[in-house]
């Protein structure tokens, strides 16, 4: 069996999982919904729509809230596919292994003629592909959209696109790492706040102590950094979308999934999986 064997088990394995396919096809139908509320608001402010009984000062403010709710849920849309594919991201690679060992399967899978990493490394690119899959279906119907129904998301939608990917494996092999010393919730939880930027915070607030706020700064630049692939952030802010900078975040994104990968195969040659 080969390394592309394990990966695709691994994939159909996932794509039959309950929570898996939940939070898929949730985060497509809540797209979806937001995108038509989108739309409507769009159709109002073309169309000039007042409500009755209304001065000039107040048309002037309704108008301003048309446009504010506008650009309000096109950023809260962006919050939403990507905090769910993160979710899904959290579930899919923390429980690589804790599934089998879970089902009893763990001895059978390692009976397998391939190595430890071999072994990992399927069912992390299997894990990668569901990520994909996910990151494609949410993009078809954000960009899909913008080029119907509003141009001027489209080069937002496929930037946005661009990032969501490398976000979600640069989460999930963080998980896996941690995975492999405790319990996938709690490897989970620890995931998505290793990347928070909590000791980024607590350096800025702990000034009179040099030594502290120098320790807190060095773990922040050994954590993961989500924050940089949150385009909707800088969407808000008005700043144009960068292709440079989509390459260089998509290169971290390898880099240092890689890392993790290579501790979680360690990790796994060591542990008992009994």
């Amino acid at each position: 069996m080969t390394i592309i064997a394990v990966a695709r088990d691994q994939l159909t394995d996932l794509r039959h999982r309950r929570a898996v396919l939940a939070i898929t096809i949730g985060a497509a139908l809540l797209t979806i919904g937001i995108l038509v509320q989108y739309l409507i608001l769009k159709k109002l402010m073309a169309g000039g729509f007042m409500p009755p009984n209304m001065d000039e000062e107040d048309q002037l403010q309704f108008q301003a809230a048309l446009a504010a709710g506008t650009t309000g849920l096109e950023t809260f849309l962006y919050a939403v596919v990507s905090f769910a594919g993160v979710i899904l991201s959290l579930v899919v690679f923390s429980t690589l292994i804790s599934g089998e060992r879970a089902a009893g399967t763990i001895h059978w899978v390692l009976a397998r003629p391939l190595s430890p990493a071999q072994l990992l490394l399927g069912k992390w690119l299997g894990a990668s592909a569901m990520m994909l899959i996910y990151t494609a279906l949410i993009s078809i119907i954000l960009v899909g959209f913008a080029f119907l129904a509003e141009r001027s998301m489209a080069v937002s939608a496929i930037y946005s696109c661009l990032l969501m990917f490398p976000k979600f494996v640069l989460v999930g092999s963080v998980a896996l790492v941690l995975a492999m010393l405790m319990p996938p919730p709690v490897a989970g939880v620890l995931a998505y706040f290793a990347g928070a930027g909590i000791f980024h915070t607590l350096a800025k607030h702990l000034a009179p102590w040099p030594w502290l706020r120098t320790v807190f700064t060095g773990i922040n630049y050994l954590l993961p950094n989500y924050g940089a692939f949150t385009p909707y952030l800088r969407f808000l802010l008005g700043k144009d979308p960068d292709p440079l900078r989509v390459l260089l975040l998509a290169l971290y994104a390898v880099g240092y999934s890689a890392v993790m990968l290579l501790l979680a195969i360690a990790a796994f040659r060591r542990r008992d999986v009994a």
